[in-house]
């Protein structure tokens, strides 16, 4: 949880500085010939955090003082042994390949302190980018840890014992809308979100992005005229969130009703200090639920349309002050 709140393909080329044994997992020398000093490490992986265990996997292996790492993918998730040069490493781990993820990208990988997954801008990089992309929560799962030190001379056996934790979290969005009668669209934005996620340090990239988010349900009003929409996507996380309600994040909605005289409402309000974390039989999630009469919607005019509307009827996100009765 701890990963939850503080923290699609690029092209990946890692040139090895030496050469793989597929068969063993074992290095060669530029000879061709057995390097001398070596260890042998297994490595056992719980992904029990997942749904479903995965197909396959990546590892990757770097050299604590520095150097090209090694990389073995693998069909076989449950455990790998290899044989590498005698040398401490931190390893790195996640399901799949960089090429099974068509909504992410993944960059750095050639260094443990750069190694990011991400969601990649249409455009040039830019702080605040925006996204259509939409992530499945539970998708991704990774691990970085540190092998056991070196304690032979000439040939090291070590186990390790490593359980991905997964990265990609779902939010739900929902927010009670009294005179939703009156609108036959809705669309909306969530802002601040992180673009990624940093592997090898496991914490969120603070660079930010927004969410664009079209695909609302829509519950019309049975009772008291209080309708609701929600939608559901997938996110890396909030940077700066410092417990499970609020923080120095800074996180917006901005919904749009397009209302059936054809006019849209816009409303912007932020809404860091309203999300949740949810802990039940799915997972963990985060979870947006605004009720009308809250401080955050206090100021919002319920939506409507005047008796005879005329066209030009729109409503503007944070005007005059004014009451209204809410009634539940």
């Amino acid at each position: 949880m701890k990963n939850l709140l503080t923290y699609l393909i690029a092209p990946l080329f890692v040139t090895l500085s030496t050469f793989i044994d597929c068969g063993g997992l074992r290095p060669l020398n530029k000879d061709n010939g057995p390097v001398d000093d070596e260890r042998s490490l297994t490595l056992y992986f719980d992904w029990s955090e997942m749904e479903e265990k995965p197909t396959g996997m990546t590892v990757f292996l770097y050299p604590i003082d520095g150097g090209t790492p090694y990389r073995y993918i693998s069909n076989q998730v449950d455990s790998m042994t290899v044989v590498v040069p005698l040398d401490d490493y931190k390893v790195m781990v996640f399901n799949q390949t960089v090429e099974e993820f068509p909504e992410l990208g993944f960059r750095g990988l050639d260094a443990v302190m750069s190694a990011e997954i991400y969601v990649p801008e249409s455009s040039n990089l830019t702080r605040g980018y925006n996204t259509s992309a939409r992530l499945k929560g539970g998708s991704v799962a990774t691990k970085s840890t540190s092998t056991p030190a070196v304690v032979r001379s000439v040939v090291d056996y070590a186990k390790m014992y490593i359980k991905p934790e997964i990265r990609i979290f779902d939010m739900n969005v929902i927010v009670h809308v009294k005179g939703l009668e009156y609108a036959k669209k809705v669309w909306g934005t969530v802002s601040g979100l992180a673009s990624g996620f940093m592997m090898g340090v496991e914490e969120l990239d603070t660079e930010s992005l927004t969410q664009e988010l079209y695909d609302w349900k829509i519950d019309r009003p049975v009772s008291g005229g209080v309708g609701t929409i929600s939608t559901t996507f997938g996110t890396f996380g909030i940077p700066h969130l410092t417990d499970e309600t609020s923080g120095s994040a800074n996180v917006d909605l901005e919904l749009f009703f397009e209302l059936k005289d054809e006019t849209v409402a816009i409303f912007k309000f932020p809404v860091q200090n309203y999300i949740k974390v949810r802990h039940d039989g799915q997972g963990s999630r985060l979870e947006i639920n605004l009720e009308l009469g809250t401080d955050v919607t206090g100021n919002i005019p319920p939506l409507e349309l005047p008796e005879s509307s005329n066209g030009n009827f729109n409503l503007h996100p944070w005007g005059p002050t004014q009451d209204f009765d809410i009634v539940f």
